[in-house]
């Protein structure tokens, strides 16, 4: 009896990316010639069932992204602040481990220069009201010309949660753009995203590989919560794949001032309103 031929499997075919540009600038915010917007879709469509899935190879492929101060510096040596070296080309850089004392010039470590720390913020006055309003603060360093103060005017819907993704999105397209451009003298080979959103971090860190092998679900069966942000997100960091590598790292809120501050400027910085903030940690759950 002759053999049987054996089915070729099905391929996942991404959809072709669309511009998914139009925020309003604020004052502080990079022209949109600098940052592209291009070849990244916001709204992608939810994976269908009959789509092919391959839980275990899906999960060995996800990198660990979340940044650990504490396995990579000595604590007698360094604080959170120190890892931090400002230059005066307007970046703010990691510092070296190995460096073991501050100079005595400048008051800083021996920086790689080859490792950006950015950090980024979502914000959202009236959160969850019918006219709430967010916007998103991107700081790269004092006076650098990427720093990023934006109003979500043309979002159809507005939280502190969705307002940090987009700047995670735009951090991502922002360094691809600076690569590619070769916009710095040291090639960048790894890039740290800061803030202090327990949601963000987690989700990016601990969360997002557990949805990809459940069909993009939480462990209760629910779609996750901002699903297409997600993806988008998603999609970057595999386009991207080993040109640089990108973590995260969760900080206390007093530590991200500048993304608060340009992410507060975009809305007007409206004292006496409750403009709040992104979640601790410790009252993050899955899936938001």
């Amino acid at each position: 009896m002759p053999r049987r031929g054996k089915k070729p499997k099905s391929r996942r075919v991404k959809d072709e990316p669309k511009d998914t540009s139009g925020d309003q600038s604020h004052s502080f915010t990079t022209p949109d010639s600098i940052i592209p917007t291009t070849g990244i879709e916001s709204s992608s469509p939810a994976p269908s069932d009959s789509q092919p899935t391959t839980t275990t190879k899906i999960t060995d492929k996800i990198p660990n992204r979340r940044f650990h101060l504490e396995t990579e510096y000595d604590a007698s040596r360094f604080s959170a602040s120190d890892i931090e070296v400002p230059r005066d080309t307007g970046w703010v850089y990691i510092a070296c481990p190995r460096s073991k004392q501050k100079c005595p010039t400048c008051k800083v470590h021996v920086a790689h220069t080859d490792c950006l720390v950015i950090a980024i913020d979502g914000t959202c006055l009236n959160n969850g009201q019918f006219d709430a309003l967010s916007s998103f603060g991107i700081y790269c360093g004092d006076g650098n010309i990427f720093n990023q103060g934006r109003k979500q005017e043309s979002s159809e819907k507005h939280t502190t949660d969705l307002a940090e993704l987009e700047a995670c999105a735009r951090v991502l397209m922002m360094v691809v753009f600076i690569k590619e451009n070769r916009s710095l003298s040291d090639d960048v080979c790894r890039v740290i995203i800061k803030g202090h959103s327990g949601n963000l971090v987690r989700g990016m860190t601990e969360w997002m590989a557990k949805w990809k092998t459940n069909k993009w679900k939480t462990s209760k069966g629910s779609l996750v919560a901002n699903i297409m942000d997600f993806m988008r997100i998603d999609y970057l960091l595999e386009e991207i794949g080993d040109e640089f590598d990108v973590q995260f790292w969760l900080v206390p809120r007093k530590l991200n001032q500048g993304a608060v501050r340009l992410a507060k400027c975009a809305l007007g910085d409206v004292r006496g309103s409750e403009v709040v903030g992104s979640a601790p940690e410790k009252d993050v759950k899955e899936g938001f």
